[in-house]
């Protein structure tokens, strides 16, 4: 959704067309309707993919999709590595591991982030408590950097991810809210 970024990857796109359609599609339930960040694109930093989820999330997907930018062999982007600082791995699948506007522990850290919500957002066990974050809105970015600070602490990603697992751990991030009996 960042502008600079777009420009740079060659995707322009109608962007309010795509806030007009996308939750129309989503809301017709009859499609799995996935929407794609990927990490380490130039010009985004924390702070502006911070603002993308957010802008995604708001559109109300059944998915969304996040993973390392690939920088393939020969291909536009990969004549670009110096321009945007970017570092690299040298094997397949050639996964970036930071940019001009992300070192490593920013990247790693939205790596984490990103396997976050696709145990809690994309299993669609809580689509009511989204919906409800979605209208209240919620600074979803902040939200799942809670539950992941959570999750990191109760090992949660060596776990088995069940949904009895899952939901104490929404409960618990959720806990001295003004909306927590609500949740």
């Amino acid at each position: 959704t960042n502008p600079e970024t777009l420009k740079a990857i060659n995707r322009a796109c109608d962007q309010e067309k795509l806030r007009y359609n996308i939750p129309k599609l989503a809301s017709l339930d009859t499609i799995h309707l996935h929407l794609d960040l990927i990490l380490g694109l130039p010009y985004e930093n924390k702070e502006s993919f911070a603002r993308s989820f957010g802008s995604v999330f708001a559109l109300g997907p059944h998915y969304i999709q996040m993973g390392l930018l690939k920088i393939l062999p020969d291909t536009l982007i990969s004549k670009s590595i110096e321009e945007f600082g970017m570092l690299v791995c040298e094997n397949p699948p050639y996964e970036i591991l930071a940019n001009r506007w992300l070192e490593k522990r920013e990247l790693v850290d939205l790596f984490w982030f990103g396997e976050c919500v696709e145990a809690f957002l994309n299993n669609r066990y809580f689509r009511n408590l989204w919906d409800y974050l979605r209208k209240s809105e919620e600074d979803i970015f902040a939200f799942f950097e809670s539950l992941l600070t959570l999750c990191r602490e109760k090992s949660f990603f060596d776990l088995a991810p069940t949904q009895e697992l899952m939901s104490s751990l929404l409960l618990e991030v959720t806990k001295r809210r003004p909306d927590e009996e609500l949740i």
